[in-house]
């Protein structure tokens, strides 16, 4: 399972690099498996000339494609993503959410996504809206 926290929640003492890597380390990836998986991730997320800064040296939009390449580290089967746009421009915002799309599709997983930003969810299989306390499901 791989979550996307809207606050990021790095690890503040991990460079960009050992926090994508971490995850990695818990499932038994290691060596040079573990260190081009990161590379990969960290090259998508356009963060690896950034990959040896610990977060409190990251912008927020920054910050934040560093989590959400820790979240995808291991392919994940569950993504859970909590606004995993917010501090992105839109066009990093639009890449972000095809990467999702692409990974749910490559790895058979589901993918959840709360979002504001209703540019954000097009083509997604399902799509729930919340208003008033209200459920609703599109078509």
């Amino acid at each position: 399972m791989g979550f996307i926290f809207q606050s990021h929640n790095l690890i503040p003492f991990l460079t960009a690099r050992q926090n994508v890597l971490f995850p990695l380390s818990l499932v038994g990836i290691k060596g040079e498996a573990a260190e081009a998986r990161v590379r990969e991730l960290l090259e998508y997320m356009e963060i690896s000339e950034r990959a040896d800064y610990l977060p409190a040296l990251l912008f927020g939009g920054e910050q934040q494609r560093v989590a959400i390449a820790r979240a995808l580290a291991n392919n994940p089967r569950l993504i859970l993503a909590d606004e995993p746009t917010a501090s992105l421009d839109t066009g990093r915002g639009k890449r972000v959410m095809e990467l999702l799309k692409k990974i749910a599709k490559e790895n058979q997983s589901a993918v959840i996504v709360v979002t504001h930003d209703v540019r954000m969810i097009e083509g997604f299989d399902s799509v729930y809206h919340l208003k008033d306390g209200r459920l609703n499901h599109d078509h």
